[in-house]
């Protein structure tokens, strides 16, 4: 599988490029919020970027993380997409143990873990969890995964773990699309970003397109 924050490992905020004045006021927020990360992680002090896609918020969200972990700190970066799968393979092996196939107690004892890794329910849990592309998961029909999301962010914070979160929806379409309260509890629990600008890939690829034409 594709590791999409493997590009961001090493970054800094200053490999950041800086387009509009919505960007160069997040960076400074985002500089500001690094400066006083063990502060944040006492407080368990949480960050939400929100804006288009393109704009940079995954790679924002990383350059924390890699400043966390530079500190020693535990870190993890996971698509919601994903976290929402991690469920439903726990799901699966759980049935499959409810039918003999003791085979896969490793593997349930393994995917359980990471999630209660993430949710802060471990001695050693995450210190950071990014949750990335909020929003860009398939919706369940039982409205299961638009409550986890609640939930899981609700769990840490109530245990003083931070979080990082990313979208592409503003507050009012994550209220209709999750759990009505969600806007309010982001501002509670963590400092709102918007991140604003065109799309870096697009503009990126049409610039690139330009050059080759001459």
């Amino acid at each position: 599988m594709r590791d999409v924050f493997a590009p961001y490992r090493e970054m800094t905020l200053k490999d950041y490029q800086v387009q509009n004045e919505s960007q160069a006021a997040t960076v400074i927020a985002v500089g500001a919020y690094i400066q006083t990360l063990e502060e944040n992680r006492v407080h368990g002090k949480s960050l939400s970027l929100l804006g288009p896609n393109g704009v940079g918020k995954t790679m924002i969200a990383s350059i924390v993380l890699n400043a966390a972990r530079n500190l020693e700190y535990r870190a993890e970066a996971i698509e919601f997409a994903s976290y929402v799968n991690l469920h439903k393979e726990k799901w699966n092996l759980h049935d499959l143990l409810r039918h003999g196939h003791d085979d896969m107690i490793d593997a349930y004892i393994r995917v359980r873990s990471h999630i209660r890794y993430i949710q802060g329910h471990l001695t050693k849990s995450a210190d950071w969890v990014l949750f990335d592309d909020v929003g860009r998961e398939f919706p369940s029909e039982s409205g299961w995964s638009q409550n986890e999301l609640f939930d899981t962010l609700r769990f840490r914070w109530n245990r003083g773990l931070p979080f990082l979160l990313t979208t592409n929806l503003p507050l009012s379409e994550l209220e209709l699309r999750y759990t009505i309260g969600l806007g309010s509890f982001l501002n509670e629990a963590s400092e709102i970003i918007l991140v604003e600008g065109d799309d870096y890939r697009w503009r990126k690829g049409s610039l690139a397109l330009q050059s080759s034409k001459g």
